[in-house]
């Protein structure tokens, strides 16, 4: 009976431990993580980095030719001002080559600023990263676009073939976007009333 109950004591906190790493979900339904602890601030950030990288390890790289496209006709229409035929600022917003242009920057974008969250040495910096990765992730609506714009052309494998921590990332996105921002960044900024910071 000793013996069983040295065993559950030795079980039980790694089962706790276990139970509590972060992940991104703790972001939509917090319920043991701890914005104070580096650790688990890192684990979150590689949580989020290696879900996101799943979608971004599908995106083909854009050509040197398309890229090229898309920054003549955006300088050609920004030299128009005011004058840029709204049919044709439309049909640029709406091609391939934009959509394709912009998914890859936001992507490439909050995979930085979730690379930075986890190696800052400052609080400060890791904070500055956080928020920049709150506001990558609650670009929803660049995020649908593009997706529906580039599956449409065979570009991007369907939602429902993609690995579930993948998937509906228009959804998902958004929601972790608004958990970083109430669960880390916030709360950061409220302990800097005269609270310490880890």
């Amino acid at each position: 009976m000793k013996g069983l109950v040295g065993l559950l004591c030795w079980v039980l906190p790694l089962t706790v431990l276990g139970a509590a790493a972060p992940s991104a979900w703790d972001l939509v339904h917090p319920q043991n993580f701890d914005w104070r602890d580096r650790g688990a601030r890192t684990q979150m950030a590689n949580d989020l980095l290696g879900r996101i990288q799943i979608l971004a390890a599908v995106i083909p790289p854009m050509s040197a030719d398309d890229l090229e496209t898309v920054r003549r006709e955006q300088a050609t229409l920004d030299a128009m001002g005011d004058d840029a035929p709204p049919e044709r600022l439309g049909s640029l917003y709406l091609s391939r080559r934009y959509q394709h242009q912009v998914l890859l920057e936001l992507l490439d974008g909050t995979l930085g600023s979730l690379s930075c969250a986890a190696r800052a040495e400052r609080v400060a910096v890791e904070m500055a990263c956080w928020a920049k990765v709150s506001a990558s992730l609650l670009e929803e609506q660049k995020l649908d676009l593009a997706l529906n714009v580039l599956r449409q052309k065979r570009m991007v494998p369907r939602d429902e073939d993609m690995p579930v921590q993948a998937q509906d990332p228009v959804v998902w996105y958004g929601e972790y976007g608004r958990g970083v921002l109430n669960q880390i960044v916030i709360p950061y900024l409220q302990s800097l009333q005269g609270q310490e910071v880890p």
